[in-house]
């Protein structure tokens, strides 16, 4: 009958529906910086998803973290989440897709281009201070992390700047601390570091004031 062939259609549709459904992470806001050799080209909280990019002459490919099958299920990812930080703060990048490892090597962001002769400046990922053991695309974020985006050359150390508290009155004195991350997990006071015009002493403390209301960076 007409009613039979209408729901045996309806019953094939849904099925095909419920086949092609792809099972997506949620967005994540994350806390990104992009470190160049004389600029900051980013620093803010960056809201990420998975999405797919075209960087080259091969066409759009997927940056979900699904990429080599590193994951299941396609989410946000760091190099998803320094595309959004472009946009967010006027910059452009390039990048190569790789079909060996099924990811985007980044070639240049902003002003800084990778260098493969001495002193082999590079791009590199690092997320809540470790560096990435796969690529941007590979690499998955959740809410709360921080991804910093940085170029220097190999064992440079990663300054992590804190202080308390986050807020104060004009003129009111507040301690500010400078940690050195290696990369893998090990950090320490980095003493000698210049601070909002003072230097760190040995514990990586210095004391600062602003004159001014308003953020300070």
């Amino acid at each position: 009958s007409r009613i039979g062939k209408l729901a045996a259609l309806a019953a094939i549709t849904a099925a095909l529906c419920v086949a092609t459904t792809t099972a997506f992470a949620a967005p994540a806001t994350v806390n990104v910086r992009v470190e160049g050799t004389a600029q900051t080209l980013y620093e803010g909280a960056i809201t990420t998803d998975a999405k797919s990019l075209t960087k080259d002459g091969t066409g759009s490919h997927p940056c979900d973290g699904t990429n080599g099958g590193a994951y299941p299920t396609a989410g946000p990812t760091a190099t998803g989440a320094l595309d959004d930080a472009a946009t967010a703060g006027g910059f452009t990048w390039d990048a190569t897709w790789n079909s060996m490892y099924e990811d985007f090597f980044i070639s240049r962001i902003g002003p800084d281009t990778n260098q493969s002769s001495a002193p082999y400046a590079y791009w590199g990922f690092f997320t809540n201070w470790i560096s990435a053991s796969a690529g941007g695309c590979q690499t998955q974020v959740h809410t709360g992390d921080d991804v910093l985006i940085a170029y220097a050359e190999y064992g440079t150390p990663l300054l992590e700047l804190g202080g308390t508290p986050t807020r104060a009155a004009t003129n009111q004195t507040f301690q500010v601390t400078v940690h050195s991350n290696d990369g893998n997990g090990t950090s320490t006071p980095a003493a000698g570091a210049s601070v909002g015009g003072q230097t760190t002493d040995a514990a990586g403390h210095a004391t600062l004031s602003f004159p001014d209301a308003g953020n300070h960076t």
